[in-house]
């Protein structure tokens, strides 16, 4: 199949395809079965439950291979998948709207990683934090760290955290022109080592 279009979001245009094309492929692995999966109903698009309190909410996303097997994709230390930085931005807008339901995103100047978010060692609860002033919000991902030598030192540890932006949209700027001093093909990219991204992260020319 092969197409052209324009992606909108909130009536603004966000991505334009052309000559976009779509091809079946046969699954590389076994999909969960509903029975295999004990989560609880999302509350929204991502996140398991989130509570608000005044200008402060908590949430709780279970982050398991099984519910996002795309995360076996994403291995920066190559041993372990890892919450890519991209879906801590999404956690972060999306945790933002449902403390200030009705709000436009309109950025997020800071996105930072202090630590990887992994399931190396199982699944994991990734503990969401966010808290508003008048139209900021800031966002905390933590993860509870056990210490059993010391169990008082043991807790929630914030692994990543956002400041998300909320208003209407800025005017879109003129696209930036691109210069390419020299091109590379999309197989010897990803064969070669350039790249810690697995199949599932490889559809791009």
């Amino acid at each position: 199949i092969r197409c052209a279009g324009t992606v909108y979001a909130d009536g603004l245009p966000i991505y334009q395809f052309d000559d976009f094309g779509l091809r079946a492929a046969e699954a590389t692995a076994r999909a969960p079965q509903p029975e295999e999966i004990t989560r609880p109903r999302p509350v929204s698009a991502l996140l398991d439950s989130f509570d608000v309190q005044g200008d402060v909410g908590h949430g709780v996303l279970h982050l398991d291979e099984r519910v996002h097997p795309w995360l076996d994709d994403h291995r920066p230390t190559v041993t372990a998948p890892a919450m890519p930085m991209a879906f801590a931005a999404e956690i972060a807008a999306e945790a933002a709207l449902l403390l200030r339901p009705g709000s436009n995103i309109a950025g997020i100047p800071v996105i930072e990683a202090e630590r990887w978010i992994h399931t190396g060692d199982g699944p994991i609860d990734v503990l969401i934090t966010a808290v508003g002033e008048a139209d900021t919000v800031a966002v905390t991902l933590a993860v509870h760290i056990e210490n059993r030598r010391f169990p008082k030192l043991s807790g929630p540890r914030v692994h990543m955290k956002a400041v998300v932006q909320l208003g209407d949209y800025a005017a879109a700027e003129a696209p930036m022109g691109v210069e390419v001093s020299e091109s590379v093909d999309v197989r010897d990219y990803y064969d070669g080592g350039w790249t810690f991204h697995g199949p599932t992260l490889q559809g791009m020319t």
